[in-house]
């Protein structure tokens, strides 16, 4: 009778732990989906920078005056750009760290969803 129950209580753990891989599988490949969105919209923001370049590089020769002023230009979008790749990269870890916080909470659910049913299915044991 105890083998049957401990039998059944790594099967339900079996069939969460399924349904938890299931549901992370979902969420990876949506992931991935983004990361090529996110990695196409880097392409061309890197294609727009290189044509701007090239429009500033070839309009060096015609005028010195507005070469300072998109000289300044170029150095606030440079120091936005740092400002945003460190803000990024703090997000990134708070991501890292609060994915790993809600991994322990689901890792905890279902060991309660497994102890509720065990609880269950010996309930059913004795009333029978």
């Amino acid at each position: 009778m105890h083998l049957r129950c401990e039998q059944e209580v790594l099967i339900y753990q079996q069939e969460e732990l399924l349904s938890l891989g299931d549901e992370l599988r979902r969420k990876i490949a949506a992931e991935k989906s983004e990361i090529e969105r996110l990695r196409s919209e880097i392409a061309e923001y890197q294609k727009l920078a290189k044509y701007k370049q090239y429009s500033v590089d070839s309009g060096e020769h015609s005028s010195s005056g507005s070469e300072s002023s998109e000289s300044e230009q170029e150095e606030d979008l440079k120091k936005t750009l740092a400002h945003l790749m460190k803000e990024n990269e703090a997000l990134t870890l708070q991501i890292t760290n609060v994915s790993h916080r809600i991994l322990q909470q689901r890792e905890a659910c279902v060991d309660i969803k497994v102890r509720m049913r065990a609880i269950q299915n010996e309930a059913k044991l004795f009333r029978a």
